[in-house]
């Protein structure tokens, strides 16, 4: 029987996901809660994690895959965006979802995760297939510190906040937005964000 954990802040949702994951066979909803740091904190051993996230909250995703390095986490995010498509999948997530709702078949996604070790929705999967067909510097690999800096301005973030929330100098933000800028060959914020598939971008 594999154990499924739900975290989610909605109790409408997560009962929703509960009973459609008790109604499989092989599946079994084993606890739920509403963040993602309660987790931490709890003595919990199970297979799936299904839970949403922002950029923010992947740095505690990291720290749950630390605590259970065999666990499969499924996130589902309706903000498709690149960036925590990317940074999700860099530190070892197993399945994306755009949302969750009926008409997705949770079995089908726990199946193939076991069969084939990953699942994305077609619409993630098209979200990704549009970023490299559209030339957005598909060659270009940042280290994981640099993953972090980007996904901070792309979040708005001023420098000082990503320098605190990675516990770095303002310094060191500084440089490797100047290594991040001459690897995408930019010279701006503004461009970055562009770069990144954000069209909509105001300074």
């Amino acid at each position: 029987m594999n154990r499924v954990v739900v975290i989610h802040e909605n109790t409408e949702t997560t009962n929703q996901l509960e009973m459609k994951i008790n109604s499989f066979s092989n599946y079994m909803c084993t606890a739920t809660f509403e963040n993602l740091v309660s987790i931490l904190t709890e003595n919990i051993f199970c297979d799936f994690i299904i839970c949403n996230v922002v950029v923010d909250e992947l740095i505690i995703i990291e720290k749950i895959m630390k605590k259970l390095p065999k666990v499969n986490i499924i996130l589902f995010t309706e903000k498709l965006k690149t960036n925590i498509i990317f940074k999700a999948l860099q530190i070892g997530v197993v399945g994306i979802v755009d949302r969750i709702n009926h008409d997705l078949d949770l079995n089908d996604v726990f199946n193939a995760i076991d069969r084939e070790g990953a699942y994305l929705s077609p619409k993630i999967a098209r979200t990704i297939i549009g970023f490299f067909q559209s030339g957005q510097q598909a060659s270009v690999y940042f280290t994981n510190r640099e993953s972090d800096i980007v996904a901070g301005i792309l979040d708005g973030l001023p420098y000082k906040l990503i320098a605190d929330k990675h516990e770095i100098s303002i310094n060191t933000v500084r440089m490797n937005i100047k290594n991040i800028y001459k690897k995408l060959n930019i010279n701006s914020k503004s461009e970055l964000f562009i770069k990144m598939g954000y069209t909509n971008y105001i300074d």
